[in-house]
């Protein structure tokens, strides 16, 4: 039996490496409306946990989370359209619920548009809805999804 190397690998996110590819894969997958300008992105890049998904050399994903009280929030999680499917966002979410899960947080929260069809899979990784987030521009309107991690 031959060993198989793995399709992506996870890695924290290096500025000097991955800010233009991780801001690459921001504007592709969030609208301009629901994403980090350029000075932003640096400033809460820099300054919270980011971990980047790595395929052949090239970030194909990331996500972005951080501290609020006894819980963690995951921010952003993106993945290029070519690396849908293989498990990305998946192992993203579980690298960053054990990141927060090691330092006492209770549960992790996210808000994901109501027309977005990630809302299945972070079901299936037992997030559950706990509220909504209303908005004037009804594409912007949110669920609120939360898991508890102990």
């Amino acid at each position: 039996m031959t060993k198989t190397e793995p399709l992506f690998h996870v890695v924290p996110y290096d500025a000097k490496i991955h800010a233009s590819a991780v801001y690459a894969i921001e504007k592709e997958c969030f609208e301009p409306e629901n994403r980090w300008v350029w000075e932003e992105f640096r400033s809460v890049f820099r300054d919270n946990p980011v971990f980047v998904a790595v395929r052949l050399g090239t970030a194909v994903g990331f996500i972005l989370s951080w501290e609020e009280g006894k819980e963690a929030h995951i921010a952003h999680l993106g993945v290029t359209e070519k690396a849908r499917g293989l498990g990305v966002g998946t192992t993203l979410m579980a690298k960053a619920e054990n990141y927060w899960r090691e330092r006492g947080k209770r549960c992790l929260t996210l808000n994901v548009l109501v027309d977005n069809s990630a809302q299945i899979m972070y079901y299936e990784l037992d997030f559950r809805v706990y509220g909504f987030r209303k908005h004037p521009e009804p594409s912007n309107c949110a669920v609120k999804m939360r898991k508890t991690l102990y």
